[in-house]
């Protein structure tokens, strides 16, 4: 893997990671931007967003960039392995198909409090292009395995003025 390719994901704290499994607000831990007083890199998130469900998912999605790179975490928790062998993740981008390589940020079984259960965290990189088409999109749709979710606009939106 590239050193871009894996700029996205070593940008992620468990911070942010247990935020996102946990759905609270990450306001406190640096939702907008930052720079890193080490690098000088401008870092920045959104705020975690929950997807809407037709299926027994609990999903949501985090934009992030670290300087380097900017992409979508995606968070699925559900009581089975679901999309465990997926490396393409397909978009309908206000119809129009576009895919993306998935990259795996994180797996676990979590067998906390009451329900067992499993957390898939997965990435897309994007290039300015891409970010720019989602900012601009009415409607973005997406499948992952056999699951179809909507993606709200806003986290393109709001991830793409954070970097201009």
């Amino acid at each position: 893997m590239s050193k871009y390719k894996t700029q996205i994901i070593k940008g992620l704290t468990a911070g942010i990671f247990f935020c996102i499994l946990f759905g609270i607000s990450i306001s406190a831990f640096g939702q907008g931007c930052e720079t890193d007083k080490f690098t000088g890199k401008r870092k920045c998130q959104t705020p975690v967003i929950d997807l809407k469900t037709n299926n027994s998912v609990r999903a949501n999605v985090i934009g992030v960039h670290n300087g380097d790179a900017t992409g979508i975490v995606f968070t699925f928790a559900s009581e089975e392995w679901r999309y465990l062998n997926n490396d393409k993740i397909y978009f309908l981008i206000d119809g129009e198909r576009k895919s993306f390589q998935l990259y795996t940020v994180d797996r676990e079984v979590n067998s906390s409090g009451y329900s067992v259960g499993v957390i898939e965290q997965y990435a897309i990189i994007l290039t300015t292009s891409e970010l720019n088409r989602l900012a601009e999109a009415t409607t973005i749709q997406f499948r992952i395995g056999s699951d179809e979710y909507r993606l709200p606009t806003e986290v393109a939106s709001k991830l793409q003025s954070y970097i201009k």
